[in-house]
């Protein structure tokens, strides 16, 4: 059996691209609807008339991270993205959201055992990263497709080698100051349109985006009243969260990081449970504060932009 998925970006909208990136997924949930419009008249029960419809892809994948698959990912949905050298064979790419109608397009191929499903004209309409103490980063890719189509299989895709990012690599901080977290979740959505079609065609004619959301869930120990606090007297603060990994060249690692400039606490009370060790679940939600209202940090060995 050869099982993979493989992402590419497209120079133009729809037009598939061989895959540039294999992602470790553990799943994919990738799915075409036909979009059928079945009239009806008074002349029977039933419908006798079938007539193919709108199309497009809903779905996407679960996959483990590391600092070398997850760039075009980010890029696909922030949109933005600037690269500096700061030494040989070292690259920082820093991606942030675009105010802008339309984002990248990605061609995604997955390996499903006898052939190649492709996805093309692929949008990412939501990210969601996980950790936890036993588990390394996991992300869950959900996004808007405009067409499938099968094709060969690779008999030999390159999966990269580098292992997963640990929850051992991770550190948080919470207006500056490092906090004792126990579980991450942050979610980046775009909110993209998936019934845009035109006359004409079954097919969407771009990548079209809503609002961007930023919002995440912290759980943290309960040792002081600190974001009680903060949550009670409606205070924003800067989130950072930040993985570290080994190192490239000259002193500078591997990592990944999330500044979430300004944040609000939608919920962020500490419950008693008997005897049970007492923690506080944070629920917040980024608001525009001096810079971007999420600013994604990724240095590796890449150097291209993505």
């Amino acid at each position: 059996m050869i099982r993979y998925l493989k992402i590419g970006k497209e120079s133009e909208y729809g037009t598939p691209v061989d895959g540039a990136y294999v992602i470790p997924i553990t799943s994919e949930s990738l799915k075409l609807s036909q979009g059928f419009i079945r009239a009806r008249t008074v002349a029977s029960r039933w419908r006798e008339i079938s007539i193919p419809g709108p199309k497009s892809v809903g779905g996407g994948w679960k996959q483990f991270v590391n600092y070398k698959n997850v760039g075009l990912i980010l890029k696909a949905a922030l949109g933005g993205e600037s690269v500096s050298n700061p030494t040989s064979g070292v690259w920082l790419h820093e991606f942030s959201p675009v105010n802008s109608n339309e984002l990248p397009s990605l061609t995604v191929r997955v390996g499903i055992d006898v052939a190649e499903k492709i996805v093309s004209g692929y949008g990412v309409d939501k990210l969601s990263f996980e950790i936890s103490p036993t588990d390394p980063l996991t992300l869950s890719v959900d996004g808007v497709g405009r067409d499938e189509s099968i094709g060969e299989l690779d008999q030999n895709p390159a999966f990269i080698t580098q292992g997963y990012i640990s929850p051992a690599d991770a550190s948080v901080k919470i207006g500056g100051v490092e906090v004792e977290a126990e579980s991450l979740k942050l979610e980046i959505e775009n909110n993209l349109a998936s019934d845009h079609h035109q006359l004409g065609s079954r097919l969407l004619p771009r990548v079209e985006v809503g609002e961007l959301e930023v919002r995440g869930e912290l759980t943290v120990r309960f040792l002081s009243t600190s974001h009680l606090n903060d949550f009670l007297n409606c205070t924003r603060k800067k989130l950072e969260v930040r993985f570290d990994g080994d190192e490239i060249a000259d002193g500078y690692g591997y990592f990944l990081e999330f500044v979430v400039d300004s944040m609000e606490y939608d919920s962020g009370d500490a419950n008693i449970d008997r005897r049970e060790r007492l923690v506080q679940d944070l629920k917040f939600t980024a608001v525009k504060g001096d810079g971007p209202i999420l600013l994604v940090r990724l240095q590796n060995d890449e150097e291209s932009e993505y």
